[in-house]
C-alpha cells in the first residue's frame, strides 16, 4: 500500500468509521434514555392510579392526561383486570386496549414489556398488581406508544448522521490534500535519497520552506549531501593533485636514468647520478608520508584525554632545534604554566610540528619565530608567528587545501597544512591565518573539554 493510501486510511477512513460508530452508538443509548424516562412516567402514572383507584365504592380510574414527557404528543391508555384477568374498566387512548392479561402476569408484576402491535405499532405497557381495601386483587395497565420515541431518535439521527456526513466529506478533502501533500515532501526526499545511493550528488531535496520535523530533514539531507558533494569534489581533487605531484618526481627520475643509459659512465658520474636519483626518491618518501598522515587523519580512531598543551608545543619546539638552528632561527616560547585541554596527544603533537615546520621553512636567516599559548575563555589559542613574508589576505583559506604552495622554491607538497586543519577539525578547534606583529601568524584554537573524552571514532 502506498503512502498516500495509508494516510488516506488511517487519517480519514478509519476516522470517518470511528465517527459513524460513535453516532449509531449515540443514538442507542438516546433512544435507551427515553425509553427509560418513559418506563420512569408510566411508573409514576400507575402510583397515581393505584392510589386513587379506590378512593370511591367502586374503582374507577381519574388521571385522564398523559404521562410527563416532553415527547409524548398521545394519551396513555389504561385499564383495570379483576382476579380472573377479566378487564373491568377501560381508558382509551393512543393505543387499543389488550383484552386479556398476558399469562403469569398476576406472579410477576409490576413488570414492563415492549409489544408491537398488528399496525406495527411499538407498545410500551406496565402492569402493576394492586389490592383493594377489601383485599380483592387488581391488575393495572398503563400502555403508552414508543412512537413519539422512535421519531425522535430518528430526527437525531439525521440531524447528527447528516452533520457527520459533512464532517466526513471535510475530512476526506482536508485529509486527501494532507496526504497528497505529504507524500509528495516524503517522494522528493525518497527520490533524492535514490539518487544518492546511485552516487548522483549534483542534485539537492525539492524545495520545502514548512518548518516542522520533515522540514528539518530536509534541510539536513540538503546539507549532508553539499558536504558529501564536497568530499568527493575534495577526494577527486586530491586524487588528481596527487598524480600530477607524483608525476613530476618520477618524470625527473626517468629522465636521469635516461641520461645516464646513453653512455658509458665513470664511477664518479654514476654516484652523481644516484646522488640525484636519491633525492627524487626522497622527495617520493617525503610525500608518500605526508599522504599517509592525511589519511591516517581522517580514518584513524583517536583517544582523547585531558593533556598538557604546554608540554605538546615543548616537544614540537625541541624535535625542531636543528632545523631552527641551520637558519639561524631564534624559536621563543610564551606560555602560562598550565594550559590543559582535552585532545589526542600524537595528533595535536602533528598539527604543532607542522605548524613550527612551516613557520620555520618560511622565516629568513636569522630570524625569530614566536609560539604564544594564550587563555581564550572556553579554549587556549596556540598561535605560531614568524617574521617571513606572510600570506596575503585572498590566499589564507585556500592555502589549507591539499597540494597548495604560494611559494614552490620551497620544499614541500603543500599537504601540511591540510593535514593541520583536519586535526583540528577533529578536536572541534579551528585553524586561522592572521597578520603577525612581521610576517604570518597561525591561531590554533583548542577547546579545554571535548564533549566526550573517550574515542572519536573514524570518519
Amino acid at each position: 500500500m502506498r503512502l498516500r493510501a495509508k494516510l488516506l486510511l488511517g487519517g480519514a477512513v478509519v476516522p470517518a468509521a470511528f465517527l459513524a460508530a460513535v453516532v449509531v452508538l449515540g443514538g442507542w443509548l438516546f433512544r435507551a434514555s427515553l425509553l427509560a424516562s418513559l418506563d420512569e412516567a408510566l411508573r409514576a402514572q400507575a402510583s397515581v392510579e393505584s392510589v386513587s383507584l379506590f378512593d370511591q365504592e367502586t374503582p374507577h380510574l381519574h388521571v385522564p392526561s398523559d404521562p410527563p414527557l416532553v415527547h409524548a404528543a398521545e394519551a396513555a391508555s389504561r385499564a383495570v383486570f379483576d382476579a380472573r384477568g377479566t378487564r373491568i374498566i377501560t381508558a382509551p387512548g393512543a393505543i387499543d386496549v389488550i383484552t386479556a392479561l398476558p399469562p403469569d402476569t398476576m406472579a410477576r408484576t409490576p413488570w414492563l414489556r415492549t409489544r408491537r402491535t398488528p399496525e406495527g405499532i411499538e407498545v410500551r405497557e406496565l402492569f402493576v398488581r394492586v389490592v383493594a381495601p377489601t383485599d380483592k386483587v387488581y391488575v393495572l395497565w398503563v400502555a403508552q406508544s414508543l412512537a413519539p420515541i422512535e421519531a425522535t431518535v430518528a430526527a437525531f439521527i439525521r440531524t447528527v448522521g447528516g452533520l457527520g456526513v459533512l464532517a466526513i466529506v471535510c475530512l476526506l478533502f482536508l485529509q486527501a490534500r494532507f496526504a497528497a501533500r505529504l507524500a509528495r515532501r516524503i517522494g522528493g526526499l525518497a527520490h533524492h535519497m535514490t539518487l544518492l545511493m546511485a552516487g548522483d550528488l549534483s542534485g539537492r531535496p525539492p524545495d520545502d520552506e514548512t518548518a516542522d520535523e520533515l522540514g528539518a530533514l530536509r534541510a539536513s539531507i540538503a546539507q549532508a549531501t553539499e558536504r558529501l558533494d564536497a568530499a568527493k569534489r575534495a577526494q577527486d581533487r586530491l586524487i588528481a593533485d596527487a598524480a600530477h605531484e607524483l608525476r613530476t618526481p618520477l618524470a625527473a627520475l626517468r629522465a636521469h636514468i635516461d641520461v645516464t643509459l646513453r653512455r658509458e659512465r665513470s664511477a664518479e658520474e654514476l654516484r652523481d647520478a644516484f646522488a640525484e636519483l636519491r633525492e627524487e626518491v626522497d622527495r617520493l618518501g617525503a610525500l608518500a608520508t605526508k599522504l599517509l598522515e592525511l589519511a591516517r587523519g581522517r580514518h584513524v580512531e583517536w583517544r582523547m584525554s585531558p593533556q598538557s598543551i604546554v608540554a605538546l608545543a615543548r616537544q614540537a619546539i625541541d624535535a625542531r632545534r636543528g632545523s631552527a638552528a641551520s637558519k639561524s632561527v631564534d624559536v621563543r616560547l610564551t606560555a602560562p604554566d598550565d594550559a590543559t585541554a582535552s585532545c589526542d596527544p600524537e595528533g595535536m603533537r602533528r598539527a604543532f610540528d607542522n605548524l613550527l615546520a612551516n613557520a620555520i621553512e618560511f622565516a629568513p636567516e636569522a630570524s625569530r619565530v614566536f609560539v604564544v599559548i594564550e587563555d581564550a575563555g572556553d579554549s587556549w589559542d596556540v598561535c605560531f608567528e614568524d617574521e617571513g613574508p606572510g600570506v596575503p589576505v585572498d590566499e589564507r583559506e585556500a592555502i589549507f587545501d591539499p597540494f597548495r604552495r604560494l611559494d614552490t622554491s620551497h620544499a614541500g607538497a603543500g599537504l601540511g597544512l591540510s593535514i593541520v586543519r583536519d586535526i583540528v577539525e577533529r578536536h572541534a578547534g579551528r585553524v586561522t591565518v592572521e597578520d603577525g606583529a612581521v610576517g604570518a601568524a597561525f591561531r590554533v584554537s583548542i577547546p579545554k573539554r571535548a564533549d566526550r573524552d573517550s574515542i572519536v571514532a573514524a570518519q
